[in-house]
């Protein structure tokens, strides 16, 4: 999967930074924002993060096989393309830890 990160502040979330997730629980702690092919409560472990349950949506969230529309690469956009993988975001407690883990590919498990 495709794991990025955010935090609860107004530059991660916007307008939706109310400190509350998609499914009614409190931003805190460790927690997984998922594409709805995953069920709010899906318990999933990330390397270098930890186990966290999924709770939270977003509009950057995708499954594999949507399509994402005008990519860029620096400057430039490349195209549209078909997403290989799922993405996620995991929520950590300051926008600095968020952007310190960044974006990266990872193999999770997923408790079904």
């Amino acid at each position: 999967m495709d794991a990025s990160a955010y935090c609860p502040c107004a530059l991660c979330c916007g307008a939706n930074a109310s400190g509350v997730t998609a499914s009614g629980k409190p931003a805190t702690g460790k927690l997984i924002a998922a594409p709805s092919s995953y069920a709010f409560g899906t318990e999933m472990r990330v390397p270098g993060y930890g186990t966290a349950k999924v709770l939270d949506r977003g509009g950057a969230i995708k499954s594999a096989g949507e399509w994402v529309r005008n990519v860029k690469i620096g400057d430039e956009k490349v195209a549209d393309v078909k997403l290989e993988h799922d993405r996620i975001d995991l929520l950590f407690p300051t926008h600095a830890e968020a952007l310190k883990w960044g974006r990266q590919t990872v193999t999770v498990w997923v408790k079904r």
